[in-house]
């Protein structure tokens, strides 16, 4: 994995956009117009890794990572498995991913739409063609081809 994260750091700082990057913050907080306040966050307001919003977690070991967020939705990633619940008085949701999605070749994200006193989260899922995405980190010499090629069409890895 560290040889594909200084792959993608050396391709992003090619680019003009890893300073952009490391000055994003680490959590994002807004007030919609009816008072809900939103959290994103990585994988929980706790953590930027480790157990985050899925349908595998449980409510009990949520809760925890929920508490004291201050937050009446709070959005999350890093499992890249789409989920949306109330634990208590929070809804928790995790719009599945673009990049690493788990449902082979299928993308997926979340559209939040605030009307008044209602929220509205609509899940939309896009197929992709993964044997281009594959034939694309071959050729740009990705170290970690294979193991993306498995998480993106549900194979499995022999090393990764």
């Amino acid at each position: 994995m560290a040889a594909g994260i200084g792959w993608t750091r050396g391709v992003v700082d090619q680019a003009g956009l890893l300073d952009c990057l490391i000055a994003l913050p680490r959590y994002l907080r807004l007030q919609l117009p009816d008072g809900t306040a939103v959290l994103g966050v990585h994988a929980s307001p706790l953590a930027d890794d480790g157990t985050g919003i899925e349908p595998d977690t449980t409510d009990e070991q949520l809760r925890p990572l929920l508490a004291g967020c201050e937050a009446d939705v709070v959005i999350g990633g890093h499992t890249h498995a789409a989920d949306d619940r109330f634990v208590d008085s929070v809804r928790a949701l995790n719009p599945g991913s673009a990049g690493m999605p788990r449902t082979p070749g299928v993308a997926s994200w979340f559209v939040l739409e605030h009307g008044g006193s209602d929220l509205t989260i609509t899940r939309h899922c896009t197929p992709f063609d993964v044997g281009a995405v594959v034939s694309d980190l071959h050729r740009r010499h990705h170290p970690n081809a294979e193991f993306v090629t498995a998480v993106i069409s549900g194979g499995s890895c022999s090393s990764g």
